[in-house]
C-alpha cells in the first residue's frame, strides 16, 4: 500500500476553496456585466419619451418644433422691428446714461418726481432719432412678431436689450409727457407690449414684465387720462385680453422647449451641482437627466392641461399651485432627477401662468379705474370677491390682491399689489 502524501488531506479542502472562489469571481463577473449592460440598455433606450410622446401626441400636444407651424413675421413688421436696435446705439435713457451698472429697476418711476436732470438728458437726446423710434413702433400695429421659424430656434435674444432700451425710453417720454401728449405715449407703450416676440414662454414672460411696467406708468398719469382720454381703456383692455390668449401657445411653446432640452440624454455638464465635484457631476447628470426626463416633462404638459381647461381664472390659479407645490416638494429632495431638472429649468410654466393672470388683473383694474366701474373680480380669492383696497393713513393708494393659496395678508407679500396712487413700501422699510 502506497502512503498518501503528506499534505494530502489540506489540499483537497484548499482546491475546493479555490474552485469557490473562482466560481465566486466568475459569478460577480457575470453579474456586474449583466448589471452593466442592463443600464446602458436603459440609458439608451428612449421607451419614456416615445411612450409620452404617442400620448401627448393623441392628446394634440406638440412636442417638435415643426409641429407648432411657427412662421416668422413678413418684412412689414420685421424692417420697423430692426431698426430699434440701430437707434438704440443713438438714444440711451436716463437710466442706462447715468451709471454703466445694469440694473432691474428703471430710474424713472412712476409716483415720484422727476429728477431735473432727467429731464435735461431726454431734452437732450438726438431728437431725430428719438422720432424714427416712435414711428417703427407705430408701424408695427399691435400683433406679436414672430422671429423664428419650426426649423430656425436658435437665438442669442438680442431682443431683450433691444425690449428693454425702447420700453426705458417709452416710459421716459409718458412720465415727462404734458397732458395733451401723455395719452399718445401710453398708447405707444401699450402697443410696444402687444408686439413683443410670443413665440416661446421667454417672449410671454417679457410681454407680461414688460405690461406691468406700462400699467404702472399709465397709473402714475391716471388723473391726467381720466381728463383727457379715459378711451384709453381699450387699449389697455385689448393688451390684457391679448395677453390671456397668447398664454395656450406660450405655454405650448415652452413645453416643446423642454423636449428639446430633455429628451436627450446626452445633456453634459449644466453648471448644476449633485455632488459639489465637478469630475463627478460631468458623469452623473446625463444619468439624472434620463431618469428624471419623462416626468419633468409630463410637468410641462400638465401645465398646458390646466391651461386647455377652460375653467375659470380662479380654479385655473388653483390648479397652478398645486404645480408650484409639486416644485417646491421636489426642490426640497436636491438629489432627486426631477429636482435636478427642474433647477436647471429656468422658466417653468407655473411662473408663465402666475405672472400672465397677475398681469391681465392689473390691466382690469386700470380699465375699471377709467370707466368709473367697480373694480374687477380677484382671480386668486376663492370666495370670488373683488380687488381689495390699500389704505394708508386714511388714503386709498391702490389695490391688492389675496396670494395664489387664497389666504389675505392685508395687502403685504406675497399679496400681489397694484399702485394706483403710490408704490409699495414693504412692511419696515423706510420710504
Amino acid at each position: 500500500m502506497t502512503p498518501a502524501p503528506p499534505n494530502a488531506e489540506s489540499a483537497a479542502p484548499a482546491a475546493g476553496r479555490r474552485r469557490g472562489w473562482r466560481f465566486l469571481a466568475i459569478f460577480s463577473g457575470a453579474v456586474s456585466l449583466m448589471g452593466t449592460g442592463l443600464f446602458v440598455a436603459w440609458f439608451l433606450s428612449d421607451a419614456d419619451v416615445q411612450s409620452l410622446r404617442a400620448e401627448l401626441a393623441a392628446a394634440g400636444v406638440a412636442t417638435t418644433w415643426p409641429e407648432l407651424h411657427l412662421v416668422a413675421s413678413g418684412p412689414e413688421v420685421m424692417e420697423p422691428w430692426n431698426r430699434l436696435a440701430p437707434l438704440l446705439k443713438r438714444l440711451k435713457s436716463y437710466e442706462r446714461a447715468r451709471t454703466s451698472i445694469y440694473y432691474t429697476a428703471y430710474a424713472l418711476a412712476p409716483f415720484v418726481p422727476v429728477p431735473d436732470a432727467a429731464r435735461i438728458h431726454h431734452a437732450d437726446l438726438d431728437q431725430e432719432a428719438l422720432a424714427s423710434l416712435r414711428d417703427c413702433i407705430d408701424l408695427l400695429g399691435d400683433r406679436g412678431v414672430v422671429l423664428r421659424t419650426a426649423e430656425n430656434r436658435r437665438t442669442l435674444r438680442p431682443e431683450i436689450g433691444v425690449g428693454r432700451g425702447v420700453l426705458e425710453l417709452l416710459q421716459e417720454d409718458a412720465l415727462l409727457a404734458d397732458s395733451a401728449r401723455v395719452a399718445a405715449c401710453c398708447r405707444r407703450m401699450l402697443r410696444f407690449c402687444a408686439v413683443q416676440p410670443l413665440d416661446d414662454g421667454i417672449g410671454q414672460i417679457l410681454a407680461t414684465t414688460y405690461a406691468q411696467q406700462t400699467f404702472k406708468t399709465i397709473a402714475g398719469r391716471l388723473d391726467d387720462l381720466k381728463q383727457t382720454e379715459p378711451a384709453i381703456a381699450d387699449d389697455i383692455a385689448h393688451l390684457t385680453d391679448q395677453l390671456l390668449a397668447q398664454l395656450r401657445p406660450a405655454i405650448a411653446a415652452a413645453t416643446v422647449g423642454a423636449w428639446t432640452t430633455w429628451a436627450d440624454r446626452q445633456n453634459g455638464w449644466m453648471g448644476y451641482p449633485i455632488t459639489e465635484l465637478r469630475w463627478v457631476d460631468r458623469a452623473l447628470t446625463p444619468v439624472f437627466v434620463r431618469a428624471g426626463r419623462a416626468a419633468y416633462l409630463r410637468h410641462f404638459s400638465n401645465a398646458l392641461a390646466i391651461v386647455d381647461s377652460h375653467a375659470a381664472p380662479p380654479a385655473i390659479l388653483a390648479a397652478n399651485e398645486d404645480l408650484i407645490r409639486e416644485e417646491r416638494r421636489s426642490k426640497d429632495h436636491r438629489l432627486s432627477p426631477v429636482a435636478l431638472l427642474r433647477g436647471m429649468e429656468l422658466l417653468p410654466p407655473t411662473m408663465i401662468i402666475t405672472s400672465t393672470f397677475m398681469s391681465a388683473m392689473y390691466g382690469r383694474l386700470l380699465v375699471a379705474e377709467l370707466r368709473g366701474q367697480p373694480w374687477p373680480e380677484d382671480w386668486c380669492d376663492p370666495a370670488h370677491g373683488r380687488l381689495r383696497a390699500l389704505v394708508r393713513d386714511g388714503r386709498m393708494v391702490g389695490a391688492y390682491s389675496v396670494d395664489v393659496d387664497g389666504t389675505d395678508n392685508a395687502g403685504k407679500k406675497p399679496n400681489h399689489y397694484y399702485p394706483l396712487v403710490e408704490p409699495l413700501v414693504p412692511p419696515g422699510t423706510k420710504p
